[in-house]
């Protein structure tokens, strides 16, 4: 069902941080089925849980008021910390 699985990822270290705010790293969620891309720059590989918060609210939370019945919603990451991926996952 479209919006259930997602792929998280960060990358990095960019070998120039941005200028105005130091980010060296890019986190992304790609919606599986669609390949919806949702990108931030991040000062932190790990700093990544405002992204989820507004990830959650911007589209999971419409999507399970749209379709109540979506079930658990996935995110497949390979490169977070044991900590911030356990936290990415119950913040919802």
């Amino acid at each position: 069902m479209l919006g259930q699985m997602w792929n998280g990822d960060a990358k990095g270290s960019i070998v120039t941080p941005s200028l105005r705010y130091g980010n060296k790293y890019v986190f992304g969620l790609i919606e599986s089925k669609s390949r919806f891309l949702i990108q931030h720059f991040k000062t932190s590989k790990n700093n990544v849980m405002s992204v989820a918060q507004q990830w959650i609210n911007t589209y999971i939370k419409p999507l399970r008021a749209a379709y109540p019945d979506v079930g658990m919603i996935f995110v497949h990451t390979d490169n977070m910390e044991n900590s911030t991926r356990k936290r990415f996952m119950t913040i919802y």
